[in-house]
């Protein structure tokens, strides 16, 4: 019974990353289709991009993902959960890589269900494992938050979309407004525990468990600071990319709030073909490009991006099938001295 319900899951989760990557594709071909692009304009794109400042970006998205991981451990060891550097860091590659092949979020389960393999993470249990990585997702939204209303302010785009300097402006001066007031939520917080069930409140205080990053001070500006580093990794991605197409730089802003924004839609993997279609006329608006070039640097994120983090997927992958090899050797050759 129970490997007729794990096959039945399989199926189901090939069922859903063919149907997304379908979906993104038509999605994609109903889009150039519609504004009419020449696919040879967008090959000639390609061909003029500058191979340095491609690498570039994808050295300093792939350092970006290394701090971000490094952040997730900070919240790991804040919440008592002893997992090692390099077993968080296995799982965190593991989830972007398979993450970019589904859809909306779906890879931080990945990261999750990988992580449980540990030991120390399998004790613990589902729920305080899940804290660490919904303190870790909090933690990493207020650096990207922070660092977007910066760039939007200093680096505002032209034309229709310049008004939003000031809605960064006020959306900052707002957080830091009520940011003293956050936590006073915590005497609210624990009532509404107490009146729970019981069964719900265990797994309600072990989820809040794996979030101890924010009673921790010094676990909590590590990190911030870890997070604050992988958010400017994607934004020098972002910068180099942007370089490499001959696209104005001051169009940072607006593509890291788009490509942000279409990552979190639970629509189509990567956020494949969603993504092109607010970046593209977005681009062409504040910047005057051609239809062409913005649907080129589109896909050229899309496919930095995908093969980053596919390739420390399978160097993960790689790691923990040595890994496991290293720990089943021992009890083989045992056996087989027995034997002999």
């Amino acid at each position: 019974m129970l490997e007729r319900v794990r096959s039945s899951v399989r199926r189901s989760r090939k069922r859903i990353v063919s149907s997304g990557l379908i979906l993104g594709l038509l999605a994609l071909t109903a889009l150039m289709a519609f504004f009419a692009v020449d696919p040879g304009e967008i090959a000639a794109t390609f061909s003029s991009v500058s191979p340095a400042w491609l690498a570039a970006a994808a050295v300093a998205y792939g350092l970006g993902q290394i701090a971000s991981g490094l952040s997730w451990h900070r919240c790991l060891r804040a919440a008592r959960l002893n997992v090692g550097a390099r077993q968080t860091m296995m799982a965190y590659w593991i989830g972007r890589g398979i993450g970019e092949l589904l859809p909306g979020q779906l890879g931080e389960g990945v990261k999750l269900w990988v992580l449980r393999r540990h030991p120390e993470a399998h004790t613990a249990g589902w729920m305080k494992t899940a804290g660490s990585i919904g303190s870790f997702k909090m933690v990493e939204s207020v650096a990207t938050f922070a660092v977007i209303t910066v760039l939007i302010a200093a680096l505002a785009p032209p034309g229709p979309l310049a008004d939003l300097r000031w809605a960064a402006v006020a959306a900052l001066v707002l957080t830091i407004l009520i940011a003293p007031f956050l936590g006073r939520l915590n005497g609210p917080a624990r009532r509404l525990g107490r009146r729970l069930p019981s069964r719900i409140a265990t797994h309600i205080k072990a989820f809040v468990s794996g979030g101890n990053v924010f009673a921790t001070p010094m676990q909590a500006i590590s990190a911030t600071g870890l997070a604050f580093i992988g958010v400017a990794g994607k934004v020098f991605f972002f910068l180099a990319l942007l370089a490499a197409f001959d696209i104005p730089v001051s169009a940072t802003p607006l593509v890291f709030c788009l490509v942000m924004a279409a990552s979190l839609l639970p629509v189509l993997p990567g956020g494949l073909g969603v993504r092109e279609a607010a970046m593209v006329p977005a681009l062409v608006a504040a910047y005057g490009l051609a239809l062409e070039s913005g649907l080129a640097f589109s896909l050229g994120v899309q496919a930095t991006i995908l093969i980053v983090c596919a390739s420390g997927g399978i160097m993960a992958l790689s790691l923990l099938g040595l890994a496991k090899a290293r720990q089943v050797a021992p009890v083989l050759i045992g056996r087989v001295a027995r034997v002999g």
